[in-house]
């Protein structure tokens, strides 16, 4: 258990006294240890010599290499060496995350043709190979928190003729893959390039029963864009037997012609799922026709009427901003309000989100950052609260609250404290418990530290560690979270 510390203090002495030079030799000494308190030493003195262990045959001392360089504020002198890795064998996801998204900052046409490679070539893994075209895929358009640490970047300028050259060579071959994500992935990449994917193939891929649900949504939505082809690829969408496909055709026939596609929709609202019903809602917000709109506005009298289904909720509030209705807006949150003054305005947030989106906020989401605090049945953090079995301990009130206001109830063993003692002396950590006469805190070394209430001058009041969601998280995205949560019933 010491052994980290030990490490720890190598590291710090071999940064303050051996140079940069002389670390990057111990690349071949035999002890793997020695190795990583090199690399971290390197790390303290920002030095591109870090690149030495990046040839070391042993992928987890190449792997905290790549922290080195890539985390923080990185060693920018050293990025292009870890983003020519590309052409290397990587398992290791932290190794090859920062490979790929080293190439990504560094943003030159050369690392373009890095990433495309590495999409194309069949030998690599596919969740790699996905990876790298959802890194393609935001090429022009970088977020600015970094993929695989969240912290803010730099984004360096982009040369979008050669990039669009670049894809047009590779394209057809990627949208050929025998990987069905890359497919898709690839045929939406070549409609934000305005390169229009080639129609029988994404008529094929419709067509295909044996392909998953999202690409063949992807094709039907492509397919809407190849005028020969659109209507039918909608005809066909709407005779599925997939729900899910014929209310993704109901919306592109709304948006193209409300007229024809109306009917099909109000079928759908009067007896489609909950999903349904929210894909419909969303098409209609986006038009400009009286029919649209009086359909809308039926259904928020209902919602201010408290006779509408809680799931569409947040939908029609998000529809009336589009559409002007706020007076039945603000009715609605004027009632919410009056029935909860606190938490009442985000009860829309409560139900009606997508479980699975929710799953992929709580692991991926680089500024919430949830599942670096908490664990799913003793998977990830110690830091929060444990979710296993939340759904059956707690009211979905209750966990809502959590998300946007964590201090109002904070969980047994969670919050932090300082007691300062009557000599003077203080203690700082986590309340594991406490009583009349004693409490129990846990400080940062692990260690329990029972104190006597007479012992104690005064004591902070509990804080959480946990920030509010909202304004980390869109308002959508909570409601996806609070599906997931909702869902963690066992």
């Amino acid at each position: 258990p010491h052994e980290v510390y030990i490490r720890h203090a190598v590291s710090s002495a071999l940064n303050g006294t051996i140079s940069s030079k002389r670390l990057a030799q111990l690349n071949n000494h035999p002890e793997p240890r020695v190795k990583l308190a090199a690399i971290v030493a390197l790390r303290k003195q920002k030095s591109p010599e870090v690149i030495e262990f990046l040839k070391d045959k042993n992928e987890l001392i190449i792997t905290e290499a790549a922290r080195a360089i890539h985390d923080d504020y990185s060693i920018q002198d050293a990025l292009p060496a870890l983003a020519n890795l590309t052409n290397t064998t990587m398992t290791n996801p932290a190794l090859w995350r920062r490979v790929l998204n080293a190439n990504f900052r560094l943003g030159l046409n050369n690392y373009a043709d890095n990433l495309v490679k590495f999409v194309t070539d069949e030998s690599k893994e596919s969740v790699q190979r996905l990876e790298a075209i959802h890194l393609l895929n935001e090429w022009f358009e970088p977020k600015w928190a970094d993929r695989v640490t969240g912290r803010a970047r730099e984004v360096f300028s982009r040369d979008l003729t050669y990039f669009k050259s670049l894809m047009k060579g590779y394209l057809k071959d990627m949208i050929q893959s025998s990987n069905p994500d890359i497919q898709s992935a690839s045929a939406l990449l070549s409609t934000k390039l305005n390169i229009k994917a080639d129609p029988k193939t994404l008529l094929t891929w419709l067509k295909d029963s044996e392909r998953d649900l999202k690409s063949r949504l992807d094709s039907l939505q492509l397919l809407f864009s190849h005028d020969s082809y659109s209507n039918e690829a909608v005809q066909m969408a709407l005779t599925s037997n997939i729900p899910e496909l014929r209310t993704k055709a109901t919306c592109l026939l709304v948006k193209k012609d409300v007229s024809l596609g109306l009917k099909d929709a109000k079928k759908i609202l009067d007896k489609g799922s909950i999903w349904e019903k929210q894909q419909i809602i969303q098409a209609l917000s986006t038009l400009d026709d009286k029919k649209s709109s009086q359909t809308i506005e039926k259904m928020l009298i209902k919602l201010v009427a408290g006779k509408q289904k809680k799931e569409l909720a947040y939908d029609l509030i998000k529809a009336s901003e589009k559409m002007g209705f706020d007076e039945y807006r603000e009715q609605y949150y004027e009632k919410l309000k009056q029935s909860d003054p606190e938490m009442g305005q985000y009860q829309p947030l409560t139900y009606g989100g997508d479980k699975e989106l929710g799953k992929k906020i709580f692991n991926e989401h680089i500024a919430a950052q949830c599942i670096r605090c908490h664990a799913l049945g003793g998977v990830g953090s110690a830091v929060g609260p444990d979710l296993k079995g939340v759904a059956k301990k707690f009211k979905p009130d209750y966990l809502l609250e959590s998300l946007i206001k964590p201090a109002a109830k904070i969980a047994q063993g969670f919050g932090i404290t300082t007691v300062t003692l009557k000599n003077d002396s203080f203690i700082a950590g986590t309340l594991q418990s406490e009583n009349n006469t004693t409490l129990v805190i846990k400080t940062p070394d692990g260690s329990n530290k029972e104190l006597k209430r007479s012992e104690i001058k005064s004591q902070t009041p509990v804080m959480s560690m946990m920030p509010s969601m909202h304004g980390i998280l869109k308002d959508r995205e909570i409601r996806d979270v609070m599906a997931f949560l909702n869902s963690l019933k066992e």
